[in-house]
C-alpha cells in the first residue's frame, strides 16, 4: 500500500541549498487509497492561497512557459523566494505548495492547478511533486476516464520529468 507523506510547518523553509534551515515540523501521512484526505488537504490549499501563507510570485497575468494560456502563480511564503530564483541544483522541501490560476483567452480564470512536494519516492518521475486540477471554485475536476485529477498525473509528469535539474519545476519567465 503506497503512502503519501506531506510535511507541514508554520515556518517551512524554501529550497535546501545556500540558506540554513531549522524549524518544527509535523508530519501527516496519507494512504494513497484515502483519496478524500489527500483531496481535502489540497483543496484547503487551493481555497486559502489568496488569504494568507502564500505569496503571489507573478505580477498580474503572465504567459505560461508550458501552454499558450496566461497564469498567475502563488507559492507558500517559505518557498516563494526560492521559486523566484529557481536554478539548477535546487531542491524544495516536502510540503512546498505552488498554486497556478489558469486564464482563458477571455482573460477569465478557467481552472486552478496545485503542485505539492511529497516525500521521497511518492512520484519520482516528477521529483516527487503531486499534482491536482480544480475548477475555479476549488472543486476537483475529473479526466475523460472519470478519474479525479490529482496525484502523479500522467499529463503533468510528461512535462515535469524534463525539468529534473530544477527539482521538476519550470519557474517563471524572466
Amino acid at each position: 500500500m503506497k503512502k503519501l507523506t506531506i510535511l507541514l510547518s508554520l515556518s517551512l523553509v524554501g529550497c535546501t541549498g545556500d540558506r540554513a534551515s531549522s524549524h518544527n515540523n509535523s508530519v501527516i501521512t496519507w494512504n494513497m487509497d484515502q483519496e478524500d484526505e489527500l483531496m481535502a488537504y489540497t483543496k484547503i490549499q487551493i481555497k486559502t492561497y489568496e488569504n494568507e501563507g502564500y505569496t503571489e510570485v507573478t505580477s498580474g497575468n503572465t504567459h505560461s512557459l508550458v501552454t499558450s494560456d496566461t497564469i498567475r502563480v502563488w507559492v507558500n511564503n517559505a518557498a516563494a523566494y526560492d521559486y523566484l530564483t529557481l536554478h539548477q541544483g535546487m531542491h524544495f522541501p516536502v510540503g512546498t505548495t505552488i498554486i497556478r490560476v489558469i486564464y482563458g483567452m477571455d482573460n477569465q480564470p478557467k481552472k486552478i492547478t496545485a503542485s505539492v512536494k511529497a516525500a521521497a519516492n511518492q512520484n519520482p518521475d516528477a521529483s516527487d511533486w503531486i499534482f491536482a486540477v480544480a475548477d475555479i471554485d476549488g472543486v476537483f475536476m475529473k479526466d475523460n476516464k472519470n478519474h479525479w485529477q490529482f496525484g502523479a498525473l500522467e499529463a503533468c509528469n510528461a512535462c515535469h520529468v524534463n525539468r529534473l535539474l530544477t527539482d521538476g519545476l519550470f519557474g517563471l519567465q524572466h
